[in-house]
């Protein structure tokens, strides 16, 4: 059950937001920038070549050099796209260890504005106890993070979005719209406990334009799920916060008590490979 407990609003810790561009990829030049780059520098050799022959027959000379400019343009502009998509925006809401507990009731509270972005990634550490203890005992379902603007006549919960260890013993990824609709595939969204005791890395991209949503686990070398059918079923009004380490009402046996670590958000869409280069390269947890 998810708790039927009147909500409970907590004040939002003071927490530091961090915001810093970092790299997705090496830094090292790849095979389309190497490309690009050659089609530059031709296109520029031709357009010089071009101003050689001016004499030889100038209105040819005149079309061939503009055509070797415009794609020299495109081939620099394309650079510069491709050097901007491998670049994302991170807020670093979290970075040490944090032991989220009912006894201590210091679940996070994260301003919940991510969620209304057309792109977005949310991606955080969570340590697993073993089977039986601490988060993965949980007579009742316990949220590593929770959303939800209220409940309709019928108990169920409008623009939820939250992931949790439920009393079944899964991991369970649901989410509704302002009517309280959630995906007719809903089991898909539960994933079979099969995570070994230790840090795992979660993560939940979101691109509404293509559309896709993913769920990784460890970059989906754990546990994994990706939809395009989603979007229908995405929250579109907010509550002021999306509550990490509990579920909304701070209902006490919905706490994680375990530990979370580095909770990050994104403005962009990353995906297993992405996730890959932040989890080693950049978070530098494994």
């Amino acid at each position: 059950m998810l708790g039927l407990l009147l909500v409970k609003r907590t004040p939002a810790p003071q927490l530091e937001t961090v915001s810093q561009t970092l790299p997705l990829r090496d830094e090292s030049v790849s095979m389309k920038d190497r490309i690009n780059l050659l089609a530059s520098i031709l296109g520029i050799i031709g357009f010089l070549g071009t101003i050689v022959s001016w004499a030889i027959d100038e209105r040819v000379a005149l079309v061939v050099s503009f055509v070797l400019l415009g794609a020299s343009a495109i081939a620099v502009v394309g650079i510069a796209v491709q050097k901007r998509k491998s670049r994302v925006v991170i807020e670093k809401v979290l970075e040490e260890d944090l032991w989220v507990s009912s006894s201590r009731r210091n679940r996070l509270c994260v301003d919940s504005s991510f969620l209304s972005r057309d792109e977005g990634t949310l991606l955080f550490w969570i340590l697993v106890p073993g089977r039986g203890e601490g988060l993965r005992d949980a007579p009742h379902n316990r949220y590593l993070f929770s959303h939800q603007t209220g409940e309709d006549g019928d108990s169920r919960h409008l623009n939820a979005f939250f992931l949790r260890y439920s009393s079944e013993e899964t991991w369970d990824f649901w989410f509704s719209n302002p009517e309280g609709g959630m995906p007719n595939d809903l089991q898909r969204y539960r994933l079979e406990d099969r995570l070994t005791a230790g840090w795992h890395h979660v993560q939940i991209s979101w691109n509404h334009s293509k559309p896709i949503l993913s769920l990784l686990f460890d970059a989906g070398n754990s546990l994994s799920l990706t939809s395009k059918n989603y979007l229908p079923y995405w929250p579109r009004e907010f509550d002021n916060y999306v509550y990490f380490g509990a579920w909304v009402s701070d209902y006490p046996e919905s706490y994680v008590e375990t530990k979370l670590r580095q909770l990050w958000i994104c403005d962009g869409y990353l995906d297993a490979t992405h996730s890959e280069v932040l989890r080693h390269r950049l978070i530098g947890r494994s």
